[in-house]
């Protein structure tokens, strides 16, 4: 406690009750006016973690992941941060930073989704094409429709298109994909095409 510019320093546990923060029954007098002594409080901050993601807290020059809980005094700041294992996109955290002012704190975020990849590949006439991770289907839009091939992640693809005087024809691995007079096509994939 500093009373006229001076220290002092006094066990106060028993006045100050067991509350954590608040009104105190001590009273100061300061030039003949009597004033109340309130008690700011700590107050915790806390992660619950999720599958395939990770929360970080900072407070107070730290920062953690674990989920204990890490006290600071009344008015710290924080922020909290999440990153997605590989492969996986993250959740909404359902906080990310504050003033520890009225309670605890106890970070979460919402469910970490899969992270599934989107592209496309130009094809003349023939090419190879080894299917990413996460993927189960290609898809061609030739014309007024759409051609679906249903693939396997990390197989290898040889998808070219042959031509007769009387059938134009594109196959997979030497297997009928659909009839079509075009020599370019447009493969696609993404979590919008996979089944």
């Amino acid at each position: 406690m500093l009373i006229d510019n001076h220290i002092l320093f006094m066990p106060l546990t028993y006045y100050l009750g067991s509350t954590a923060g608040g009104s105190t029954p001590l009273r100061i007098l300061k030039n003949n006016k009597t004033y109340q002594i309130i008690q700011n409080g700590e107050f915790y901050l806390k992660i619950q973690q999720s599958p395939n993601q990770t929360i970080t807290l900072h407070a107070g020059g730290q920062s953690w992941t674990d989920e204990n809980e890490h006290w600071f005094p009344y008015g710290t700041p924080w922020h909290a941060t999440v990153s997605g294992h590989s492969g996986w996109d993250v959740g909404a955290l359902n906080a990310a930073d504050g003033t520890l002012i009225n309670s605890d704190i106890v970070i979460t975020a919402s469910p970490s989704t899969l992270a599934i990849p989107s592209g496309s590949l130009l094809i003349s006439g023939s090419a190879t094409w080894v299917c990413p991770q996460y993927i189960n289907r290609i898809k061609t839009h030739v014309g007024a429709f759409d051609a679906y091939y249903d693939v396997t992640a990390g197989n290898s693809y040889t998808i070219e298109y042959y031509a007769s005087p009387k059938k134009k024809k594109w196959y997979i691995n030497g297997v009928f994909w659909f009839s079509a007079g075009i020599s370019s096509i447009t493969i696609e994939w993404g979590p919008h095409i996979n089944k």
